[in-house]
């Protein structure tokens, strides 16, 4: 399935503060991130080119935890048509990814910068 990842590794400190964050604010983050994943979902399913529709059926967005946005595509020909086809799923995120950045700095920084 294609996914784009953002993954934060090799900062100990960082990490040791996100984990410190408090329960409310891991839910103001989450709430974030879905409101932002069914907006990429939608804008992927409308970039999605269609022939029967089970490829734009197939495009789910879900958050894991409470920083980990997964948008994808369970069709078997996902991968096909994103990377020698028609791109979907890169373009829908390039086009939210200002906002996600936004929300990160916005929630999860001002949060670790009072611990």
């Amino acid at each position: 399935m294609p996914q784009a990842t953002i993954k934060i590794t090799g900062i100990e400190e960082l990490q040791r503060k996100l984990r410190n964050i408090p329960e409310a604010n891991k839910h103001a983050v989450k709430a974030g991130l879905e409101e932002i994943g069914g907006k990429i979902e939608r804008s992927a399913q409308v970039k999605a080119p269609v022939r029967t529709g089970w490829l734009r059926y197939s495009i789910h967005a879900t958050v894991r935890g409470y920083l980990v946005l997964i948008v994808s595509a369970r069709a078997f020909y996902a991968y096909w048509v994103e990377h020698r086809y028609r791109a979907f799923l890169g373009p829908a995120f390039q086009e939210f990814a200002h906002q996600i950045a936004k929300l990160f700095r916005e929630k999860i920084l001002d949060e670790v910068k009072k611990l």
